[in-house]
């Protein structure tokens, strides 16, 4: 495994559990009708983005180079 596999690997990981926390928090507002939780999980939507971008951002700089881009996409 290289290390740019590594690290989609890991950032895909922090993605999963991004969105676990965010349907997490969402269950327990729907549980509890509570406005604290319900902002708590409002936030966790930044931390699921950020973790889909850093997604997508590792498996772009990830390709090989080619005419357009000579030295890679990273």
């Amino acid at each position: 495994m290289t290390a740019a596999q590594y690290n989609l690997k890991i950032q895909k990981l922090v993605a999963v559990v991004s969105i676990i926390l965010f349907l997490t928090k969402i269950f327990a507002w729907y549980l509890t009708g509570s406005v604290a939780i319900l902002t708590d999980a409002s936030e966790s939507i930044v931390n699921v983005v950020a973790g889909l971008l850093g997604v997508y951002s590792l498996y772009v700089s990830a390709k090989p180079r080619d005419l357009d881009h000579p030295y890679g996409h990273g």
